[in-house]
């Protein structure tokens, strides 16, 4: 109905009582502060079809990559959704609804504050919703109603302390909210006033460090003379270190407009890039350091070498999952177990078992079945800071975002959808908090983020030259050649 809200069934009622004091404005004893993470946007029009998304795809079905950049020709994981999942139909509501449920007189819960404002550029805009909140302030200063005043200024706090890229990007309503701290907010609450004013000005300059740090780890006026052999001269833990603080740097500055967007797989990569670029890029690194690995392996034409290599890419694998980068660790599988390397029978007869055992344990915990059950489940018991596959989220995002009605026939809000979506947001976001200190290498980094390897058909030509195919049939697993 137009004036009712409608509590959505399996989630939590948008009002909590205790459970949203904590992120509550109202006066107490000692501060009236509280706590709050990224940025939601997505562009209107923007494609979130199954068919036009893409994120991962398999040279062999044990062999997922990112392929929105490398491959336009193989499947991709995020085109259909799991079987397992149930469409999200959802219920229904206005704007006007949702925006007196967040600034009632019971506060509300903080899944759903934060659900909706990781969400909300799906079904408004920012100016919309701003607007809508300071017309709820001003109409309860005219009837004194503090506690609504109260709950409006926790609002736009959430927002500038969780959300603040919204507010940041847009100059005119940066503008507007600045004006609303000093003549709306201020003159009652200036301690308020002040600190979301802060938070703007914490979160303006957390952003553009992060810019920089990624930046500076691969400078461009940077002379690399590195090659190949150098790299697998050093340590896997060395280069895992920079391969992790590339993929970290990269994951932070994706925004929650990029991911509600659908578009990081798009045909069109010029838009892909204007509405998902930092998805695409990050993708993109997945797929580069996949076919590095696997380019490396079939370009050494002598086998004891080839060997070497394939065992230093697996202690490269095996660190990566000590330190809990499972989308780094993910990459170098992939190039591990791509055709042109599975199918080098008499190489892997040379790999000692107990090498052969990392590579089967890595598999078993990146496996697709139940929709990467054992990989999500080894993330969610991951001590910070790790870094997660980009894969679960992207799929997750693309199933909820272009399944069922974004609104009813009448204009309602499919609540349910967006907040399914918003806990999505959160659980990236969390796994951005903490970042790993490893000291950036930038030569080795730069080798590593700009290594241009071989396209498929010439790596599958430089694998048949390392082993005939007359006698060793397609897809050879490792496993089967002990």
């Amino acid at each position: 109905g137009e004036g009712e809200v409608v509590s959505p069934r399996g989630l939590a009622s948008p009002r909590g009582g205790s459970d949203g004091a904590s992120d509550d404005l109202s006066p107490r004893k000692s501060d009236t502060s509280s706590s709050l993470s990224t940025s939601p946007h997505s562009p209107s029009g923007s494609a979130c079809s199954p068919s036009s998304s893409s994120a991962f795809s398999s040279i062999s079905p044990s062999t997922p990559q990112i392929s929105s950049v490398v491959s336009a020709s193989t499947p991709n994981l995020s085109r259909s959704a799991p079987s397992t999942s149930k469409v999200v139909t959802g219920n229904f509501c206005t704007l006007d609804r949702i925006v007196k449920d967040l600034t009632a007189e019971k506060a509300p819960r903080p899944d759903y504050l934060c659900g909706i404002l990781s969400t909300y550029r799906l079904f408004t805009t920012s100016e919309t919703l701003f607007g809508e909140l300071k017309e709820r302030f001003v109409e309860a200063t005219e009837t004194k109603v503090i506690i609504t005043q109260i709950r409006v200024a926790n609002v736009i706090k959430h927002w500038a302390e969780h959300h603040a890229e919204d507010l940041l990007l847009d100059s005119v309503l940066y503008t507007a909210v600045l004006d609303f701290l000093e003549t709306s907010l201020g003159p009652s609450y200036a301690a308020v006033a002040k600190r979301i004013s802060d938070l703007l000005v914490k979160n303006k300059r957390g952003r553009v460090e992060r810019i920089e740090f990624a930046n500076s780890l691969i400078p461009e006026n940077i002379e690399v003379t590195l090659v190949d052999g150098d790299v697998f001269a050093m340590t896997p833990e060395d280069v895992g270190k920079q391969l992790t603080l590339i993929d970290f740097a990269r994951m932070r500055l994706i925004e929650n407009r990029e991911l509600l967007s659908c578009a990081w797989g798009l045909q069109d990569k010029e838009k892909a890039m204007t509405l998902a670029g930092n998805i695409v890029l990050h993708t993109g690194q997945f797929n580069r350091v996949s076919n590095w690995v696997t380019s490396s392996i079939v370009s050494e034409i002598n086998i004891e070498r080839r060997v070497e290599i394939i065992v230093w890419c697996l202690k490269l694998m095996k660190y990566l999952r000590v330190i809990r980068n499972f989308h780094t660790m993910y990459a170098v599988m992939a190039g591990l177990t791509t055709t042109p390397v599975y199918r080098l029978k008499h190489t892997w007869t040379k790999v000692e078992v107990e090498f052969r055992e990392i590579l089967q344990e890595v598999k078993d915990l990146t496996s697709p079945a139940s929709n990467f059950k054992t990989l999500r489940q080894a993330a969610d018991v991951a001590k910070p800071p790790f870094l997660p596959y980009i894969g679960t989220f992207l799929t997750d995002l693309t199933f909820i975002l272009t399944g069922g009605s974004t609104t009813s026939t009448e204009g309602g809000i499919n609540l349910t959808k967006f907040l399914r979506a918003g806990k999505v947001l959160k659980k990236l976001d969390q796994c951005r908090k903490y970042s790993f200190h490893f000291v950036p290498e930038p030569a080795l980094a730069w080798y590593l983020a700009k290594y241009a390897p071989l396209d498929e058909d010439e790596q599958f030509l430089r694998s048949k030259q390392c082993e005939s195919s007359s006698q060793i049939p397609l897809g050879t697993p490792a496993a089967s050649t002990s």
